[in-house]
């Protein structure tokens, strides 16, 4: 399967961040700050991601109406946590849960949780432990994650 236009953008998008992240001198002021920025953005990766992904497999796989109606539907997903994640995904396919679980890491899980967690930690101003390491690694996990949900899908 082709892979969405959207998805990749975004990946793009975040991949040149993090390249000019890892270019910033080794002021600790600043790579807490970039460190909190690419996190609020890797969330918006994942739960953009997951949308359009599901979008698009409502939209190949019912009538137009019912594209529709997911449409607005997802678009009240909120709280991308692997908890709520598979939630969604069960909506669509009960079978998706098993695969998933027999499919993605514990890293992954994890990571999308720790994303999750800290994204609404920095949007309500409270202090978080990201490090440029750990945004690193998380993002990456995210990305094994929304490329398996491309195959499945």
């Amino acid at each position: 399967m082709p892979r969405l236009i959207d998805i990749i953008k975004y990946e793009s998008r975040l991949d040149n961040l993090f390249d000019q992240f890892d270019s910033l001198p080794a002021d600790q002021q600043i790579i807490s700050h970039w460190s909190r920025y690419l996190c609020v953005l890797s969330y918006g990766y994942i739960e953009t991601s997951i949308r359009a992904l599901l979008l698009k497999y409502s939209r190949d796989n019912s009538t137009p109406y019912i594209g529709n109606y997911v449409e607005k539907k997802l678009e009240q997903f909120r709280n991308a946590k692997m908890s709520n994640i598979i939630d969604l995904l069960n909506l669509f396919n009960p079978l998706w849960e098993e695969q998933l679980k027999n499919s993605v890491d514990q890293e992954s899980f994890d990571a999308i949780n720790s994303i999750a967690d800290n994204r609404h930690k920095i949007a309500h101003g409270k202090d978080v432990g990201v490090s440029r390491i750990l945004i690193t690694n998380w993002y990456n996990k995210s990305k094994e994650f929304i490329e398996w949900l491309e195959i499945i899908l």
